[in-house]
């Protein structure tokens, strides 16, 4: 509440001292009292206050006034110095009851015609010796009293200033409270003859006679001193009234928490499909308060299956600081990459999420191997079998197994294979990703025939791959004729037979094998026979084709024939076969003579 401070000054002094009188039988004249309050009107101060006073009575009718017991102490002792000119005895001034926000002011020497009016003993009573220039006056708010108000405004001045002349005067602002006061500001109503020349801190002009110091927040016993510089412009009266407001808060300090919650979570960057997947997780408060019921949850991305832990959890009360840590591991059913979104709630309403990736991997291997598709039997079957990991994980325990058909014979094999029951087994280094590794076999077959293999290659982690092979084996056929005469030389008119064979020196089986033979006119035909039928016609004989021969077997074929003639004759014979490309001759030579 601003109130002016002299106007509620002298206000409060009427009504202290109307109190008095109706206490003292000595205070008879209630003007001769209110002589000892003056007003700063100007260059001096007066001692006729009948204007302070009639001004005091209007304010004291709409200002709070509140009057203390006769036995109450005063705001601040009020002191009166002696007075400067011839002086019948000292004036003590009546003391002022405790007020809300009545100012004490200390007055100038007082020259009084009449005798001093003694009142009633409220306070004590200070006298100053007469040393002081100054005029000094003290407002307390908001009560009036020192012990039970928050701010003290002091002004200091001289007693009396030159109309024209420069002078300057002081306002203190006190703090008297243990707290702080917030949005501090002074007020100086000055009188219309009142310039200010300058102030510090600057002032803010509210209006022509109004100024304002806003010193802002104020410490607990902290004071703020405001220096004003000014003239009266004339020698009319002049005067100034201090004020002053303020914020004062009762506050009330929260232990104010709060709880907080995080979630972590972490996965291997990289597994084998065939293991297990570790997950770890830890749920947080880095909060100051507990967080209430909390819990934890896992769902599982797709192709993920839990192996061992609880993908959910009820975790209780996170005290400040405190963390749980969660283990689960769970399995993957192909590779690729997978992500876990775990979240953790608490309350009141906490929520925190998280994210953890792992990329599972898996050999793939591949089998492939060249085998000629024919091979001539006595000659061997060589090829080679690869092995590839066209996979994303590195084929640990890598072991290659190729069959061996029981119709041939192993007669080597690369990289440190071993024979073990009609099987080579290759025990090969670890297969990184995209690589390939080759292996070599040689078989001798025993027959003609196919020499059919199978192979197969496993690793850890991996699918086993398979690759079948075959190689047929064939013979060749080589069918030797031969053609001899038992009887050389044959005599006219006796016989001759000439044998015909045919003999498979090869490995493979020939068919069709068809014999021709001629005999010149020299000789007559007497019969034929033998692996097939024959017909002659003239001096030919056409023998029926055989089907087959196998290799090492041998048909035979017989002519006698009967010298008509000498001669130098020649048995001719011509064999073909399926397999021959083109016809065998053979020629027999046989001397007929007489």
């Amino acid at each position: 509440m601003n109130v002016n401070p002299l106007a509620a000054s002298i206000a409060l002094a009427i009504a202290a001292m109307s109190s008095a009188q109706a206490g003292s039988s000595n205070l008879s004249d209630a003007n001769n009292s209110y002589r000892t309050f003056s007003c700063l009107q100007g260059k001096q101060w007066s001692s006729d206050a009948s204007a302070c006073v009639e001004a005091s009575k209007t304010v004291a009718k709409s200002a709070p006034v509140v009057v203390a017991p006769v036995a109450a102490p005063v705001v601040a002792p009020v002191v009166v110095a002696p007075v400067v000119a011839p002086v019948v005895a000292p004036v003590v001034a009546p003391v002022v009851a405790p007020v809300v926000a009545a100012p004490v002011v200390v007055a100038d020497p007082v020259v009084v015609a009449a005798p001093a009016v003694v009142a009633p003993v409220v306070a004590s009573v200070v006298v100053a010796p007469v040393v002081s220039n100054e005029s000094r006056s003290v407002l307390y708010l908001p009560t009036g009293m020192r012990d039970t108000s928050a701010m003290m405004i002091e002004r200091i001045a001289p007693n009396q200033v030159v109309a024209g002349q420069p002078f300057s005067y002081n306002i203190k602002a006190t703090n008297l409270t243990p707290g702080p006061l917030s949005n501090v500001a002074v007020q100086d109503l000055c009188s219309s003859n009142f310039k200010m020349l300058t102030s510090t801190p600057v002032a803010e002009r509210i209006g022509d006679s109004h100024l304002l110091w806003r010193l802002g927040d104020m410490k607990a016993g902290e004071s703020r001193v405001i220096d004003v510089n000014g003239q009266v412009v004339d020698a009319n009266k002049a005067q100034t009234c201090l004020s002053a407001n303020y914020d004062q808060a009762s506050c009330l300090a929260f232990n104010v928490v709060q709880p907080q919650l995080t979630l972590k979570a972490s996965a291997p960057a990289e597994v084998m499909r065939c293991d297990a997947i570790p997950l770890s997780y830890s749920v947080a408060n880095p909060g100051t308060g507990a967080a209430q019921n909390a819990t934890f949850t896992q769902s599982l991305p797709e192709g993920i299956s839990l192996k061992d832990g609880d993908a959910t959890s009820s975790l209780g009360e996170l005290a400040p600081g405190a963390i749980k840590d969660i283990q689960l591991s769970v399995m993957a059913a192909k590779p690729g990459v997978y992500e876990f979104h775990p979240a953790a709630n608490a309350a009141p309403g906490l929520k925190a999420d998280a994210v953890a990736s792992t990329r599972v991997t898996q050999p793939a291997l591949q089998v492939s191997k060249q085998m000629m598709p024919a091979q001539y039997l006595g000659r061997s079957v060589d090829y080679d079998i690869t092995v590839s990991n066209s996979g994303d994980a590195i084929a640990r325990n890598l072991v290659v197994d190729e069959s061996v058909p029981s119709g041939a014979k192993v007669n080597s094999v690369s990289d440190n294979g071993h024979i073990d029951a009609g099987h080579i087994v290759w025990n090969l280094a670890d297969l990184a990703p995209k690589q390939s590794q080759t292996v070599k076999v040689s078989l001798q077959p025993q027959s003609v025939g196919e020499v059919a293999t199978s192979t197969q290659a496993t690793a850890y982690c991996a699918d086993a791959a398979n690759a079948m092979g075959k190689t047929a084996v064939v013979g060749i056929p080589a069918i030797l004729l031969e053609v001899v005469d038992l009887t050389d030389p044959v005599e006219v008119g006796k016989e001759t037979t000439y044998v015909i064979t045919a003999t498979n020196q090869g490995t493979a089986m020939d068919t069709n094998i068809h014999i021709v033979a001629d005999l010149e006119s020299s000789m007559q035909l007497v019969s034929a026979g033998g692996a097939t039928d024959a017909v002659s016609m003239g001096g030919r004989i056409n023998f029926a084709p055989l089907a087959k021969l196998e290799p090492g077997a041998k048909a035979e074929w017989r002519v006698t024939g009967k010298a008509v003639a000498p001669a130098d004759s020649r048995f001719t014979t011509v064999m073909t076969t399926d397999e021959l490309q083109r016809p065998v001759m053979e020629t027999e030579a046989t001397t007929l003579y007489k």
